[in-house]
């Protein structure tokens, strides 16, 4: 007991202390060298006891369930020392370690856990190894959440469990337990991460806090375990009154995935701080686990006929003072307006569910819609949900020290001027600009750079930039912007870099004018050719040569009053058909 009453005294200051600026480096310079797990003087170290130690840790949480009078069944452990595949997919021998449910097994590559010592000392290997542990608890007690952090943040509860564990049978050394805490502080989220992000595990203060009190608390009063009997899904806060959806017959019809309405630049003040993090076009079983805990997600997507779903996640390392840092869109689409409608308050619910996020009286968008806000340990988030036709669409905004309201709103009205359902005012070119290429091979593009034009910055990149800018005010040019995607290795044939331009004049014979007049500034003094266009759009002009890195296909079309220019270079044949593709995407958006 004496060394039990130190050691929680020893959590206390480190606790205090790593949480306080600056003063990580003093902590270290006066403790002494830990020993590491069982001591030094094992000469095969925790390496060599790998087996004994995956046993301790097993042979522990077998004895808490029995004493709890609850059924245990080891995990599985297996070493990634080539590529598999797992019933959680497929995996490389890469750094890492995670425990997948399906198959109850913990999946680790021994060269993270020696990264993890060099890092952080020799318990940081089995605090990783405790936690991955915990995860394990967690789906033999059918615990699930609708989101990731709080599972993350009681898999580190329970890392404190075992670790008090290690402590009361006299196997920890002076500084293991600072090792695990440096451990939780060095993988918190960063500033700012919307709390339902998919993979989010808690900033570091939460992590520190959940494990401080697995180590004093014990896994049922410490970590809310509910070991006796198998946790129930929580039921969900009853969802607002909400006016009957549009009619089945007005319904919109997407003439695209729902992927393509996902915005490129956000019609925010601070657009150009943002960088596109994430695209996700989750499956039917990944919604069902992101509406969790409500036992009943998969037959009401089924009743709705949900179809598809898409995010994309955007973040501003530095936004301006009350300005939002993240912002996630994620677009859900049903079967008909009805069941969009029917699908907006459960979803909001589910979203609300175990948070601080309440509703409250939300704007006058689309058919339908639910705002809810509150605080979070990372600032304010407001989550605007509305629907238009059968889509139903999510915004949520963080901001680190403002009210992000404003913003989510403004990213919700731009989506639903683009689908259509709303009049409204002339929308931006950024409006039109797409957030994922709708192309066979999308998932290796990343976005490499966004850009809005102004008259001048748009004239410069001709060859004659005074006679452009005039001859652009006279064509009635308004705004601009593009989008360019890369991809590093792309299929035979297929573009590695594609460039999305919309530039917005004030009548369409003013767009239809630019298409010529760019085409011939793209060529000039480049090798590229007028060739046939295809029957795309209102007009449209076409170029095709050799550039340095490859073939490129240019393809200048005008919709009204929009121009549009979707440029394709591919390495190892002639991207037409890429190009081709990317541009019906924006003229089935812009229509």
């Amino acid at each position: 007991m004496p060394r039990r009453r130190c050691s929680w005294f020893l959590v206390l200051a480190l606790v205090a202390i790593l949480l306080a600026p600056g003063t990580g480096g003093a902590w270290q310079d006066g403790t002494p060298a830990a020993q590491g797990y069982r001591g030094v003087d094992s000469p095969q170290g925790y390496r060599g006891a790998f087996a004994d130690l995956v046993g301790e840790i097993d042979a522990f949480w077998s004895a808490t369930f029995e004493t709890a009078g609850a059924v245990y069944a080891s995990p599985g452990v297996v070493v990634v020392d080539r590529p598999m595949e797992t019933a959680c997919g497929f995996v490389e021998p890469v750094p890492n370690a995670f425990y997948c449910p399906l198959d109850r097994t913990v999946y680790l590559v021994p060269q993270f856990l020696v990264d993890q010592e060099a890092a952080f000392g020799d318990y940081a290997p089995i605090a990783v190894l405790a936690h991955e542990w915990g995860h394990h608890v967690q789906a033999l007690l059918g615990i699930r959440t609708a989101t990731t952090k709080p599972m993350e943040l009681q898999a580190d509860c329970l890392l404190g469990v075992f670790t008090a564990h290690a402590d009361e049978s006299g196997l920890l050394d002076y500084g293991d337990f600072l090792e695990a805490l440096t451990t939780s502080l060095e993988f918190g989220d960063p500033l700012g991460l919307p709390e339902d992000h998919p993979g989010a595990h808690g900033a570091p203060e939460e992590r520190v806090k959940a494990l401080t009190r697995g180590f004093g608390g014990g896994p049922v009063a410490g970590c809310a375990l509910p070991l006796g009997e198998v946790a129930e899904p929580t039921d969900l806060p009853p969802p607002p009154e909400l006016a009957t959806g549009p009619d089945e017959a007005n319904s919109l019809a997407l003439p695209q995935p729902v992927a393509a309405y996902l915005p490129g630049v956000l019609p925010v003040e601070h657009a150009a701080c943002f960088r596109i993090d994430e695209t996700e076009t989750p499956g039917f079983d990944e919604m069902v686990d992101r509406l969790a805990p409500a036992a009943d997600a998969a037959d009401r997507l089924v009743e709705w006929g949900w179809r598809e779903s898409a995010y994309i996640v955007f973040s501003c390392d530095e936004p301006p003072r009350r300005g939002a840092g993240y912002v996630v869109v994620g677009l859900h689409h049903f079967a008909a307006g009805s069941a969009a409608q029917a699908a907006l308050p459960y979803f909001a619910a589910a979203r609300a569910a175990g948070t601080t996020l309440v509703p409250e009286e939300g704007p006058a968008v689309g058919d339908g819609a639910v705002l809810l806000s509150g605080s979070a340990v990372n600032g304010t988030e407001a989550t605007l949900y509305a629907t238009v036709g059968p889509v139903l669409i999510r915004v949520s905004a963080v901001s680190p020290a403002g009210d992000p309201r404003a913003e989510a709103e403004v990213v919700v009205r731009q989506i639903v001027s683009v689908m259509g359902s709303a009049e409204g005012p002339a929308l931006g070119a950024t409006a039109y600009l797409p957030g994922a290429l709708l192309l066979p091979h999308r998932a290796c593009f990343r976005v490499e750079e966004g850009l809005a034009f102004d008259l001048e910055s748009l004239a410069a990149t001709f060859p004659d930039p005074a006679a452009t800018a005039d001859w652009l005010r006279e064509a009635g040019w308004q705004d601009g912007a593009r989008l360019t995607f890369a991809c590093d290795d792309p299929p035979a044939g297929g573009a590695s870099w594609v460039q999305v331009s919309v530039h917005r004049f004030a009548d369409p014979s003013g767009a239809q004018a630019a298409a010529d007049r760019f085409a011939e500034g793209r060529a000039s003094g480049s090798a590229l050719r007028f060739v046939e266009p295809p029957t795309l759009g209102d007009y449209a002009v076409a170029l095709n040569g050799p550039v340095d890195n490859g073939t490129e296909v240019s393809i200048y079309a005008s919709h009204g009053p929009l121009l549009i220019r979707v440029t394709g270079v591919s390495p190892s044949g002639e991207p037409t058909a890429d190009a081709e593709a990317v541009l019906g995407q924006v003229l089935a958006i812009a229509f």
